[in-house]
């Protein structure tokens, strides 16, 4: 059996960049001895998602079928095999895992200091859950979800339950690399694994960045729009997709209409440091006060006549 590696994320920690390296790189790591399989359909940096699922319990019969079969005729026949998936941080069952992947295996995880992960969250929730409401009250949640032990936060039950079920787990705290070189060798560091840079020719652009503080309220503006039905959902989604692609140009055009409060993050970093004796004094000391910008003051008509004026705009300028 292989010796198996489980990169269990988690998100917002750089993960899909790793997924998209391995997935590139398949041919060459492989000729090294580590193997990044394909488990499932779809996009082979994202393979691994579906397998994550499957100790999640939510997948459908078909699905179920199909990893069983895996499982049964074996993951992986090279010396290494790296498995990842953010979806794996939300398992519950971290034995069963181990039970498939074998004695000789690992887990690594990153992990992310608690405001800046909840302010990447909240930004991912505009774009892909297309969420109408504002950090703060994010926040708000994440302090009563900590205090029934139920949220994403709960670093400490989170981790005892992998280092239960992994003897060998590894865990780094998540700083982003300003190189994708950096980025790269510190994943195969984690890892236990010597790569040479022959061995990963291609190397992925970040993936999955978060947009800017400007372009974020203004999809959660649009948003908050479509919910109230003052734009239809299809045009809130034509408007993002010109944001998601020009964030600088429209960061600059609404720059001067943000405006910025201080925001109190007393209460969540009370309720994270009860929630997680163990981890919360591995990040440095926590600003209790953060100043961020919470608003665009303009009202609905002004807002879209002016993304109306930057799209009209890019538009001349790519004729």
């Amino acid at each position: 059996m292989s010796r198996t590696i489980v990169h269990i994320g988690a998100h917002k920690t750089g993960s899909s960049f790793v997924q998209h390296l391995l997935a590139d790189n398949r041919e060459t790591l492989a000729a090294r001895g580590i193997d990044f399989p394909i488990l499932s359909g779809g996009a082979a940096a994202k393979s691994h998602s579906v397998f994550a699922n499957y100790f999640r319990g939510v997948l459908s019969e078909a699905e179920t079928a199909q990893i069983r079969a895996r499982i049964a005729s074996g993951l992986s026949d090279a010396p290494v095999c790296i498995l990842s998936a953010e979806n794996f941080f939300h398992c519950d069952d971290p034995p069963a895992i181990r039970k498939v992947v074998g004695p000789d295996s690992c887990a690594v995880c990153y992990l992310r200091e608690p405001v800046s992960h909840l302010m990447s969250m909240w930004k991912q929730s505009l774009k892909t859950k297309r969420f109408a409401y504002g950090f703060a009250e994010s926040a708000s949640w994440q302090v009563v979800a900590l205090g029934r032990h139920r949220s994403y936060y709960c670093y400490d039950a989170r981790m005892a339950r992998w280092q239960d079920a992994f003897e060998d787990f590894r865990i780094t705290l998540y700083a982003p690399a300003a190189d994708p070189v950096e980025s790269a060798a510190q994943f195969f560091e984690l890892c236990g694994l010597t790569v040479r840079d022959q061995d990963i020719p291609i190397i992925p652009q970040p993936q999955n960045v978060a947009l800017s503080d400007i372009c974020s309220l203004l999809l959660l503006r649009l948003n908050e729009m479509a919910a109230a039905g003052t734009i239809p959902a299809a045009e809130r989604d034509r408007l993002y997709d010109l944001i998601r692609r020009d964030d600088r140009r429209y960061s600059a055009a609404f720059a001067d209409a943000v405006v910025r409060e201080q925001v109190d993050m007393t209460a969540f970093h009370t309720a994270f440091g009860d929630a997680n004796p163990v981890y919360a004094p591995r990040f440095s000391g926590p600003d209790m006060q953060i100043d961020l910008p919470v608003r665009l003051d303009l009202d609905d008509a002004r807002l879209l006549g002016l993304l109306g004026n930057v799209a009209e705009t890019v538009n001349n300028d790519q004729v």
